[in-house]
């Protein structure tokens, strides 16, 4: 397997979450460097892939729960409850992190696929992200609403 150019892979996610928020749930992202301690404060869901194959690796999905409940809203005209929440925050990921892992693929030739997906509570990745060498993207919604997405770069 060839080495992936890390800047690349970044600058992909990057227009991939933004597209895909824009075309699921007109929802304007744009990418920011960093937030801070606001982020501590906010309800936030979580969800997790694991990825294997070639390589394994995680990919990570955390967003303040305001903008799932605007990702519903916006999709089905309804208010969402929380198992609504659940299902779409995971639908809008299984999304995301597919066509993550078909770009890599596309890119690198690489064999990979989802051996499992979870509902977390994002306030415990934090602890790790450093250690397990995480790339994270951070993104506010027109909104200022807070989503972030990121992979662990040992695949890459």
């Amino acid at each position: 397997m060839k080495t992936m150019n890390p800047k690349w892979v970044e600058e992909m996610a990057k227009k991939l979450t933004c597209d895909i928020t824009a075309q699921m749930a007109n929802i304007q992202l744009t990418c920011v460097t960093e937030v801070g301690k606001f982020e501590e404060q906010m309800i936030m869901v979580g969800v997790c892939a694991l990825i294997g194959g070639d390589s394994t690796f995680s990919v990570r999905l955390c967003s303040e729960k305001s903008l799932i409940v605007r990702l519903v809203r916006n999709m089905t005209g309804l208010d969402a409850n929380d198992e609504d929440i659940q299902d779409y925050a995971m639908e809008f990921f299984n999304t995301l992190c597919g066509r993550f892992i078909s770009e890599i693929i596309n890119k690198n030739r690489m064999n990979a696929r989802i051996l499992r997906i979870s509902y977390e509570s994002p306030h415990e990745w934090k602890k790790h992200e450093k250690e397990e060498k995480f790339v994270v993207l951070h993104f506010l919604s027109e909104e200022n609403e807070y989503v972030s997405f990121s992979w662990n770069d040992i695949a890459f």
